[in-house]
């Protein structure tokens, strides 16, 4: 990699946490270009140099974070043998991915659902959703996972998961949640064991 390609990758990551660390705190909406040039300490035509629109940097931010736990979830979950342990720690990474990025996620929803949301940005995230789900589905395909879940179609369950731990983060959202993370996702994993794992392992 060359020394101006290695600045490059630099200033982006920059920008990238920036964007990042505004989003922690308002909706993708309330974030304009400007406020993320700011954040990042360069100027506003410097930033459109390297994402075109707020929704290219949005998506960006994303995929990388999508990628980012897909290695981890194959890192954590494959092959480690307990069943329940895994669907908890697949769980635990679930929520932090949607936790983190919970407006982000809502915003991009909205402007799909709209039609408003530029359709390249909309295929790169689905790639990106799709690449991510596989390797969800691959751990919940697992013999020792499967003996343990109601439903051994792993896809199904991936589905399923996904859309319990999304309702949570985005009801929390909704009442304004003040309780630790730590707590919250405590009691997401405990829903989980009550609702999909059954009680005895079947044969």
């Amino acid at each position: 990699m060359s020394r101006r390609e290695q600045e490059r990758n630099f200033r982006q990551e920059l920008i990238l946490r920036a964007a990042a660390r505004l989003l922690e705190e308002r909706s993708a909406d309330a974030v304009t270009m400007e406020d993320i040039a700011r954040e990042a300490e360069i100027g506003k035509g410097t930033l459109y140099q390297y994402f075109s629109s707020k929704d290219d940097l949005l998506a960006h931010l994303l995929c990388r974070q999508l990628e980012e736990t897909a290695r981890q979830v194959q890192e954590r979950c494959l092959g480690q043998g307990d069943g329940s342990t895994t669907v908890k720690e697949l769980v635990a990474l679930h929520y932090r991915l949607y936790r983190r990025h919970a407006r982000v996620f809502l915003d991009l929803l909205r402007r799909q659902l709209d039609g408003t949301l530029e359709p390249g940005v909309f295929n790169r995230l689905r790639d990106s959703h799709r690449h991510y789900a596989s390797v969800a589905t691959a751990v919940l395909a697992q013999p020792a996972v499967q003996e343990c879940l109601v439903d051994r179609n792993p896809a199904r369950m991936t589905r399923v998961l996904t859309n319990i731990v999304k309702g949570f983060v985005i009801g929390e959202l909704e009442s304004n949640e003040t309780e630790p993370p730590a707590d919250n996702l405590a009691l997401l994993q405990r829903v989980v064991e009550g609702g999909i794992i059954v009680r005895e392992k079947r044969g």
